[in-house]
């Protein structure tokens, strides 16, 4: 699965604008994350959550982002230079990424991780939804990336302090 999720990864990050490219990987990457949570797009038994900042999307409707592939490579390739950047300039020392709204699966930094060290990196991981949480920690144990994450916290990211 791991190896899955880097091809998928890679095929993102080095695609351009090629949407048949971005459908392949963000397709592999749904199968590899329904392989390992029960979370999926057609799920009608979760519901959303209104709070006073806003609604907060279901988690089947977060999977679903996933597979808005623009979207998911714009974000991807914008974490993967964040992290990239931080750890040139930061060689010295961890990093510590805030991942608020991580929905089922944390796709956006979840196959980042795959050739980092967690000495260099350290994800704290933030939702509202306790079944996205537990989703992404699910997700990150059976991937053998849970040494990544820091603090969890289930939070309005919207009012977090």
């Amino acid at each position: 699965m791991i190896d899955a999720l880097k091809q998928a990864r890679n095929l993102i990050l080095h695609c351009h604008n090629d949407i048949a490219c971005m459908k392949q990987a963000v397709d592999t990457m749904y199968r590899v994350y329904t392989s390992l949570s029960p979370v999926t797009i057609t799920d009608q038994n979760d519901a959303n959550i209104y709070l006073p900042s806003g609604k907060a999307i279901s988690p089947s409707q977060a999977a679903h982002c996933l597979l808005e592939m623009k979207r998911t490579a714009i974000f991807l390739r914008g974490i993967h230079q964040a992290i990239a950047h931080q750890l040139s300039t930061h060689a010295h020392r961890p990093i510590r990424v805030l991942y608020a709204g991580t929905g089922p699966y944390a796709a956006l930094i979840t196959p980042l991780l795959i050739d980092l060290n967690p000495r260099e990196l350290t994800v704290d991981l933030m939702d509202i939804n306790p079944v996205s949480l537990q989703s992404t920690a699910d997700v990150l144990m059976k991937l053998g990336l849970s040494g990544f994450v820091g603090e969890v916290h289930l939070a309005d990211a919207s009012t977090y302090k």
